[in-house]
């Protein structure tokens, strides 16, 4: 393996021309494992006084604004549990009509309970009954629901679904709209409030107005049998299928986490549960186990997430603790009150510049081309897993007046790490917790976005309001707050104030066809890698490269480079 020497230095170009071999060197660094112990795991039980024959049907588990767990049971009735007891509301106690629940929801209204006999609605004090003869509820058979918040309700079956915004119902099916099946199986309502309607033959999104279907005759999608759809951090769409695992939608194409790595094979081609975390990472779960995801690469098993038998129904609260009801042979509520152990990174933290042949994995902590579980991510041909480069990192040190020592390096962290995110105060070179996690990312791009936005302000559109502004052109970290520098993203500054807006037609300056930019320090902690004292450098990154495809074979070799 080359040595590598650390030297003083001001700023770098990396300029990476892939050898068409895979070097797997030899070295204890190798030794990283995945395997992780189930730990934090709390059996809750389940409501006394029952048998488990009564508690095996559920139809659904949700959690209200104070985290209380809400499970609509097939045989006891609608329950709760506030986290030290259970209630359990059923025909004896309150109005509902059986003790058969269906399914359940949560929104500003209170909890709803969906049942064969109309639709309950209970908002802490009193409750409310509504059937078909009493209101413009479509069916009185409710047998699943789903709320994205606020006084939003949907309740969808085999014959389509229906929106109800707190006073009214509008039904959907594909008679009436462009809705691609009538058997829904999953609803969804993402950050910029398209709804994706999961059936078994496709999948819908609707702005309010338009429709668009995606299907495996129109599109890349993997299967139309849908069964769970969520968002992650990057406001990716994952969708979960029962036959053919899970994807997600980025830049319009379906992509599986087969694309980044190939440890996924393994992994359940049912997916059951797809639920987010408050940072954005998803979790989600097969039959037998959960799996976490922080970005497409960066996917693990659970290895027994919970001591108990096939996982059934999941949700999430507000601290982060997951929830899950047991099912067949112990069908008892659990829950995990902490992710620790397990290598959930940030869900911004790495991203990959895949514009032309490389893909090439940068994380945002000077780690580059690896997945920092042992799998390299310098592939070349993109698509091959074949990758020319295992890892790599920037290696700075440098004399100080007194002829100290200074240094910053980073290998394969087992001893820690010397490079944190974010840009550092330029008063005290410091940098606290709260600004760390504001950079915790890397902002990727595109020079066609970028050049869209060009036509679409000269035209008008920006101005008016009628073009949306792209989030990584709204966003671009141009500048610092407080003691932080005025001067952190390149940007092109139209009007020349020094301010960037995009209002005014300012937009990111990159180079290449698509660039990742961050910002990392070295004195955020003690330098565990080199036990190094901090030079106290904050470090502006690029990573660009060029697509261009129709170049004569004498210059082919932009395509296979990143810089």
């Amino acid at each position: 393996m080359e040595k590598k020497l650390p030297i003083p230095i001001h700023s770098l170009s990396l300029l990476l021309f892939p050898v068409m071999k895979t070097i797997k060197p030899i070295v204890v660094f190798l030794l990283l494992s995945l395997s992780v112990a189930a730990q934090n795991d709390t059996m809750i039980g389940s409501p006394p006084g029952y048998y488990n024959s009564m508690l095996f049907r559920s139809g659904g588990m949700v959690t209200d604004s104070a985290d209380n767990i809400w499970i609509a049971y097939g045989k006891i009735g609608l329950v709760k549990y506030d986290g030290t007891g259970w209630t359990v509301y059923d025909s004896l106690n309150s109005p509902l009509l059986k003790n058969q629940i269906l399914s359940v929801a949560c929104n500003n209204s209170g909890v709803w309970a969906g049942t064969d006999t109309g639709l309950f609605n209970f908002n802490g004090s009193g409750w409310m009954w509504m059937n078909n003869l009493n209101s413009t509820l479509p069916s009185d058979t409710v047998s699943k629901l789903y709320s994205p918040g606020g006084n939003n309700l949907y309740l969808f079956s085999t014959n389509g679904f229906a929106h109800y915004n707190g006073i009214f119902w509008q039904q959907y099916n594909s008679t009436n709209s462009n809705l691609v099946d009538n058997n829904v199986q999953c609803i969804f309502k993402d950050v910029s409030g398209l709804l994706w309607i999961g059936t078994s033959a496709g999948l819908s999104a609707f702005d309010g107005s338009t429709w668009q279907n995606y299907t495996t005759l129109n599109s890349a999608l993997p299967s139309d049998n849908i069964s769970t759809i969520s968002e992650d951090g990057h406001h990716h769409l994952f969708i979960g299928t029962y036959d053919r695992g899970i994807y997600f939608l980025s830049d319009g194409e379906f992509i599986s986490p087969k694309d980044f790595t190939s440890s996924y094979d393994n992994f359940p081609s049912s997916i059951t549960r797809i639920l987010r975390m408050s940072d954005g990472t998803i979790v989600y779960s097969g039959y037998k186990d959960w799996y976490f995801k922080a970005d497409p690469i960066e996917i693990q098993n659970s290895n027994g997430f919970f001591a108990s038998d096939t996982n059934y129904l999941g949700v999430i609260d507000s601290h982060d603790r997951i929830w899950r009801l047991g099912y067949r042979t112990i069908p008892k509520l659990w829950m995990r009150d902490s992710l620790s152990g397990h290598p959930i990174v940030p869900p911004s933290s790495y991203n990959d510049l895949d514009i032309n042949q490389v893909r090439c994995g940068m994380w945002n902590d000077n780690t580059f081309h690896w997945e920092k579980v042992g799998n390299s991510r310098y592939e070349v041909p993109k698509g091959s897993f074949r990758n020319s480069v295992f890892a790599s990192a920037l290696w700075i040190g440098g004399l100080d007046p007194g002829n100290n020592l200074h240094m910053a390096a980073q290998t394969y962290r087992q001893s820690g790490s010397d490079y944190w995110p974010g840009p550092l105060d330029t008063v005290v070179a410091t940098i606290d917790t709260a600004t760390k996690l504001l950079y915790d990312s890397l902002w990727k791009i595109n020079k066609w976005t970028i050049d869209e936005f060009i036509t679409q302000y000269n035209i008008g559109n920006v101005t008016n309001g009628s073009y949306a502004i792209p989030n990584e052109i709204k966003y671009w970290p141009a500048h610092g707050n407080g003691n932080y520098s005025r001067k952190l993203a390149p940007f092109v500054d139209l009007n020349g104030d020094g301010i960037y807006n995009p209002l005014n037609g300012d937009y990111p300056e990159i180079k290449g066809d698509q660039m990742l930019w961050w910002v990392m320090n070295d004195n955020f902690g003690t330098h565990r890698e080199t036990d190094g004292v901090a030079l106290g450098i904050e470090i502006h990154s690029k990573a660009y490269a060029y697509s261009c495809p129709a170049v004569p074979d004498s210059n082919e070799a932009v395509n296979y480079t990143t810089f």
